[in-house]
């Protein structure tokens, strides 16, 4: 799946733009990916993604300062490509805080993929700054509850109300390290041919194969998560 020029711009910019954004809305299904594609289609996206995720397994398993929620030592992992934005994303979230409750052994990681608009780009930033703060969990959680009412003003709000120095927080977000992150996630979606949100990779933490790995596109059940890991842990 040949990733759109949207993409390139943001990872060789580092940082989003209103204009770049605007005529990347027109290309990217930015509200999530497309309930109403046939089976067939998803499908075979799907298979693409996964196979392009094997490849690229030890950057989404494994990459330095990414958040991680659950067990850090979990020998199941699901990776989220996500944005605070996206109203999928926001229904799979209290999924995913169930699967964590249910399945002592699986890891999270948390894949800031910023895609509808400079908001998000400053949410996701914000996340990851906070996550320097060793804070990220309960203000990733705030942020996706909030979602239908994001601005950066509110940003900045839910950071003071869950203990975060905020003067801090401003300045790491223009950091090196969360552009750095924000383009790294960017250009690996790029390398999985992502065009939309929410994305899981569900493997085995050590030595994804074909057998004990999946890549799940768009909104799902809980059940059908769960059902992945049931058989690939075996």
């Amino acid at each position: 799946m040949k990733l759109r020029p949207f993409f390139i711009a943001m990872v060789s910019g580092l940082t989003l733009s209103a204009s770049v954004l605007a005529a990347g809305n027109n290309s990217l299904n930015v509200g999530g990916f497309d309930p109403t594609a046939g089976q067939q289609t998803q499908n075979a996206e799907s298979k693409l993604s996964k196979a392009a995720a094997l490849r690229n397994s030890g950057q989404l398993l494994h990459s330095a300062n990414n958040p991680v929620a659950g067990n850090p030592y979990g020998t199941l992992s699901i990776v989220e490509f996500f944005d605070y934005q996206c109203h999928h994303c926001v229904e799979m979230d209290p999924k995913i805080r169930a699967l964590i409750s249910s399945n002592p052994n699986l890891r999270v990681i948390y894949k800031e993929f910023p895609i509808r608009g400079a908001v998000s780009e400053y949410a996701a930033k914000a996340a990851l700054a906070a996550n320097m703060q060793g804070k990220y969990i309960p203000f990733h959680e705030a942020l996706m509850q909030a979602s239908n009412d994001l601005s950066e003003e509110k940003v900045l709000e839910l950071a003071k109300a869950n203990g975060l120095d905020v003067q801090k927080l401003k300045t790491e977000m223009n950091s090196e390290t969360v552009n750095r992150q924000i383009a790294e996630n960017t250009q690996l979606a790029q390398n999985l041919g992502l065009s939309g949100t929410p994305a899981f990779f569900v493997s085995k933490t050590l030595h994804p194969s074909d057998a004990t790995s999946e890549m799940v596109l768009g909104q799902v059940d809980q059940s059908y998560l769960q059902d992945i890991l049931n058989k690939i842990s075996h």
